[in-house]
């Protein structure tokens, strides 16, 4: 029988990868100071909050300050706002204290391609791609999405990363770009790789692709969300059986909560433990995929 104690025990500690918080263009469920507040409150070692547009690390330093008891760290996605891959606003963003530095996601040729595909399957996408728009999408290939040359804004961001001991995030690119991006980062001295979400349909990983990822040293993170109403429809079990088939070593979890539907990010951390629990995880490996691999992948020390 799980426990509400047990739960908040294993809370303690843990890490959330992947959160979203207000000042937002989409609607978000919480501000980030209330969800510092909420993680603070609840023991949480860390937070990284993602903004789809703009650089995160900033305003999370400030909201640190603000909020004691949490660390916040956030980065930047290469989306179109920021230029897509723009080597010049990754080197800021370093300087500015990003930790993560995400591929595109809402903006990715993949996530439009897959819209168009199957819109019911990947239906939150809808209201952010424009059918009448003439932008098909960024690729990290020069040839488009079903290319082989990797740009060399791409590598020059990879180099960028792998100086300043950054983070690198596959986000929402396709499968193909996201093995030929860790093998390019691999060989350029890469540390710290994660695939975001990597059960969701958006990414389209299957499991034997997850495992060459993890094979790899790929941190793997994973989310409730597609299990939440009105999104893919996936079951908790699911993604229970995606991290045991695939193993713990390089699991880790990412709530991507804090959409206006959904519940609140910590909550988030909450149930996806609560989940993992009842799935048949033991204390000892739900305190490997929520606190100790995900603190090896951003550097910090735990007991």
């Amino acid at each position: 029988m799980v426990s509400r104690e047990q739960i908040k025990s294993l809370l303690r500690g843990s890490i959330d990868l992947h959160l979203h918080a207000s000042p937002d263009r989409f609607a978000r469920r919480q501000s980030l100071r209330e969800v510092a507040r909420d993680a603070a409150e609840s023991g949480m070692l860390a937070i990284v909050v993602k903004n789809q547009d703009t650089l995160s690390s900033t305003l999370g330093s400030l909201v640190e300050e603000i909020v004691p008891g949490v660390k916040i760290f956030g980065g930047l996605v290469l989306n179109r706002a920021v230029g897509g891959f723009n080597p010049y606003a990754v080197e800021i963003a370093a300087k500015l204290g990003a930790k993560v530095i995400w591929m595109p996601s809402i903006d990715s040729a993949w996530t439009i391609e897959k819209f168009k595909r199957d819109p019911d399957k990947v239906s939150i996408y809808g209201s952010r791609v424009n059918k009448a728009d003439s932008f098909n999408g960024l690729t990290i290939y020069e040839e488009g999405l079903q290319g082989t040359s990797v740009r060399r804004e791409v590598i020059e961001i990879v180099e960028i990363i792998v100086a300043n001991n950054l983070v690198l995030d596959t986000s929402h690119l396709s499968p193909q770009e996201t093995m030929s991006l860790i093998n390019l980062s691999k060989k350029m001295g890469a540390k710290r790789i994660m695939c975001s979400h990597i059960n969701n349909p958006v990414i389209g990983a299957t499991i034997p692709l997850m495992k060459r990822y993890a094979e790899e040293g790929v941190y793997l993170s994973y989310s409730l969300t597609p299990c939440m109403p009105g999104r893919a429809g996936q079951q908790p079990a699911e993604i229970a059986k995606m991290i045991r088939e695939v193993g713990i070593d390089y699991a880790t979890i990412g709530t991507d909560f804090g959409k206006e539907d959904n519940p609140p990010p910590v909550e988030g951390m909450y149930m996806t433990i609560a989940h993992l629990l009842a799935n048949g995880f033991n204390e000892t490996e739900i305190r490997r995929i929520s606190k100790h691999n995900p603190a090896l992948l951003l550097g910090l020390e735990v007991d």
